[in-house]
């Protein structure tokens, strides 16, 4: 058996162990996310309030940064657009598995600012990793993480040793 059959393997188990009910909830929260990652490449943004619970939070280190209710991640993904506006994000694989969700993605774009630093006006591509909460057919809680680093470098920003003692 290939490891990549593993997610749909692990899928089809999930749904005759819970039955009917329970594949079409894994269907509904896999149709979620992909609503969720279509919001931040721009598509239906006033669709957020429809996928999210009142009381939502998001952890990441991931760019944006964080945000304690819907309101704050319309700022966010606002934000990331007007800074990278070509931003593209693709899902690469999810799986899902009762109140969870887990979806490994890749972004692309470029940094035309302002941002929180100087633009640059050069593309750059990461990957990454969010957990979704759901409550009910809501997504109630988020963590979500890239290497930044790895994005700052692309953008042509270099890392500084601190001076040393002599």
């Amino acid at each position: 058996m290939r490891i990549h059959h593993l997610p749909i393997i692990l899928s089809l188990i999930l749904a005759a162990c819970g039955g009917r009910d329970a594949a079409s909830d894994l269907a509904a929260r896999k149709e979620l996310v992909n609503r969720y990652v279509a919001i931040w490449n721009g598509d239906s943004p006033g669709e957020l309030d429809s996928l999210l619970t009142s009381g939502y939070v998001r952890r990441t280190s991931a760019p944006g940064g964080p945000a304690n209710s819907p309101e704050e991640l319309k700022t966010v993904i606002a934000q990331m657009r007007r800074d990278v506006p070509d931003l593209h994000v693709e899902i690469e694989e999810v799986l899902v598995s009762g109140e969870d969700a887990v979806f490994r993605w890749q972004c692309k774009g470029t940094d035309t600012g302002p941002g929180d630093f100087p633009p640059t006006n050069k593309r750059f591509i990461s990957t990454g990793l969010t957990w979704l909460r759901f409550e009910g057919n809501r997504i109630a809680k988020e963590w979500s993480g890239t290497d930044q680093l790895d994005i700052l470098l692309q953008l042509g920003f270099r890392v500084v040793p601190p001076e040393g003692k002599e």
